[in-house]
């Protein structure tokens, strides 16, 4: 028997994909939206983040994600790799990802409720290389970790901090998100 291919065609018309990067979408050269307007306001503190400290941030994160990691913790992202936001909703989730989507990476969201076998079967399945981790799950990954056999000191190098907005609950010895703030711009 013969299958027989029928092409259907909408009756709307064609939608206009712009070929540009999904950041420099999101954040145009001419930006419809006062660059002063809130992006994204923190329910619990108020904190506000405006869309030109997104943008900037966000081009900081990227820069020093395929720059500057190497220093500080030894490890190297390069376009095309994964990292990993393990987190609930906070002010610092939107930099992490449009810093990364700026910088070239992959990103593989994981549930902020997974155990640590779940959240390693995330890491292993997407060949993430890093994770942002917020502050509060910091202890779930170090338990993935433990889980897929991977030493406390090659975790530490595989680990960033989300302490922005949450400066004063990071704790001592893992690579913060703020460390990675100024170093450069894409």
């Amino acid at each position: 028997s013969s299958t027989t291919m029928r092409i259907h065609t909408s009756h709307f018309e064609p939608m206009h994909v712009p070929e540009v990067s999904l950041f420099t979408h999101l954040f145009p050269e001419v930006d419809p939206f006062p660059g002063d307007s809130p992006a994204y306001i923190d329910a619990d503190t108020g904190r506000t983040v405006t869309r030109q400290q997104l943008r900037e941030t966000s081009l900081q994160l990227g820069w020093s994600m395929r720059n500057h990691l190497v220093k500080l913790g030894g490890i190297t992202l390069k376009k095309g790799d994964t990292v990993m936001i393990f987190s609930p909703n906070s002010i610092a989730y939107p930099i992490a990802l449009h810093g990364a989507i700026a910088a070239g990476l992959r990103v593989t969201l994981a549930n902020s409720s997974y155990t640590p076998p779940e959240l390693a079967h995330q890491y292993h399945d997407s060949t993430a290389k890093a994770g942002f981790v917020h502050p509060a799950l910091l202890e779930t990954v170090l338990a993935m970790f433990k889980h897929i056999k991977v030493g406390i000191k090659e975790a530490k190098k595989r680990v960033i901090v989300m302490d922005f907005g949450l400066e004063d609950k990071a704790p001592k010895g893992f690579m913060k998100m703020t460390q990675l703030f100024g170093k450069g711009q894409l």
